[in-house]
C-alpha cells in the first residue's frame, strides 16, 4: 500500500529520515478511565493511577472530530477509532481532564500538566512504539 506524507501546517518531522513501521491505530477514549500510567523513559518521569474524567463531549461531538481526524489522516496508515479492541495493538489518547500521582514527587503531575493541552509519553520517530499513551485535557 502506498501511503501519502501528512502534511500539517506548523508541525514538521522530528526525523523526516526515520524509517516508519507500517500502519498505527490510535484509539481515542473520551469516556474517562482510572489507573492510567504515564511512563516516559527518557525524561525518567513515571506516573501512576493517573484518572481521566469523562471528556464532557457529545456522542455528535466525538462523532465529529473522530471523522474529522480519519479524513485529515486518510491514506496515511494512521486510523483513528473509539472501539476499544481487546488484543489489538494501539495507542491510546485519553481525552478529558485528569489527575495523577508522581512516583518522585506528588506535584510533578501538576507541574507538567499546568500549562499544557496535552502531554505524550514518547516522540515516536517512524511509529516504532504501537501502544504508547498521550492525553488531551478537555475541559
Amino acid at each position: 500500500m502506498e501511503l501519502r506524507e501528512l502534511e500539517l501546517p506548523g508541525l514538521e518531522l522530528v526525523d523526516p529520515n526515520a524509517d516508519y513501521s507500517g500502519t498505527q491505530t490510535i484509539f481515542i477514549d473520551f469516556d474517562g478511565a482510572e489507573n492510567v500510567s504515564y511512563d516516559n523513559d527518557a525524561l525518567g518521569i513515571y506516573i501512576n493511577d493517573i484518572t481521566v474524567a469523562h471528556s464532557g463531549l457529545s456522542a455528535a461531538e466525538q462523532i465529529k472530530i473522530l471523522t474529522d481526524l480519519n479524513a485529515t489522516f486518510a491514506d496515511t496508515g494512521v486510523f483513528f477509532t473509539t472501539e476499544y479492541a481487546e488484543y489489538a495493538e494501539y495507542s491510546t489518547i485519553y481525552v478529558g481532564q485528569a489527575t495523577g500521582q508522581a512516583t518522585t514527587t506528588t506535584d510533578e503531575w501538576t507541574l507538567m500538566t499546568g500549562d499544557f493541552q496535552g502531554l505524550a509519553e514518547t516522540i515516536d520517530a517512524g511509529n516504532l512504539i504501537k501502544n504508547d499513551e498521550a492525553f488531551v485535557f478537555y475541559d
